[in-house]
């Protein structure tokens, strides 16, 4: 799954130029975006590629909730996306791709313990996690875990490195077929140009808090004692 992530903005101008959009002005770091909070995704619409903000946590459309309300899908598994009715629908026609750099995963320990991890792209590049929205809320559509991560947990985000124009596209594209869609994010914990990105350690347990939100958040453990 995925309870919590970064957009630290340390390489901003990257975004901007693998996207070919301007990220908003006043924009701040995020270190420990929670949900229910506020989000930065990159939609298509008839124009093109467009920035869309959302809450995290999804509302269905036929769900009597308001989107203001505490209940809410934060996850949503890329195996049932197209199946279950709470995403179908925005799995279909409102996808979108959530910007970040990094996000956490809690690793249990047999002490019963939950450790939390930061896993990220070497050197923190930007990515974007697969999302669908409705209604101004999102959910991050999650993939069985690549192998340096499953040690930690056995699930993460389906994540899209901004270099993999090819992947943005086809997954944002609104005539793109269920099937291919569900193919290319099943494929993506395989991938060995993936795995030879991703890198994770231990961080600080503050971050289990929703209210810490600063660069402590994304030390290594061994730095915020």
């Amino acid at each position: 799954m995925c309870g919590r992530f970064s957009l630290t903005l340390a390489r901003r101008l990257e975004v901007e130029e693998a996207l070919g959009v301007r990220l908003p002005e006043g924009l701040r770091p995020r270190y420990n975006v929670a949900p229910t909070q506020e989000v930065l995704a990159l939609v298509h619409d008839s124009n093109g590629l467009k920035l869309e903000r959302f809450r995290w946590g999804l509302v269905p459309a036929w769900a009597s909730d308001h989107p203001s309300s505490g209940r809410r899908l934060i996850n949503a598994r890329a195996e049932t996306l197209f199946a279950r009715p709470s995403f179908r629908e925005a799995a279909r026609r409102r996808r979108c791709l959530i910007l970040a750099d990094g996000f956490y995963e809690w690793q249990r320990r047999p002490d019963g313990r939950k450790i939390p991890f930061y896993v990220r792209l070497k050197g923190g590049r930007p990515f974007g996690m697969a999302g669908v929205w409705e209604a101004r809320t999102c959910a991050v559509v999650t993939v069985e875990a690549h192998e340096r991560v499953k040690p930690v947990h056995g699930r993460m985000p389906a994540i899209f490195p901004l270099t993999q124009r090819e992947w943005i596209e086809r997954w944002l594209d609104p005539d793109a077929r269920p099937a291919e869609l569900l193919g290319l994010l099943l494929r993506l914990p395989t991938l060995p140009q993936l795995g030879a990105e991703l890198e994770l350690y231990p961080v600080s347990r503050r971050v289990n808090r929703a209210d810490v939100d600063d660069p402590s958040c994304v030390r290594p453990l061994s730095r915020t004692r």
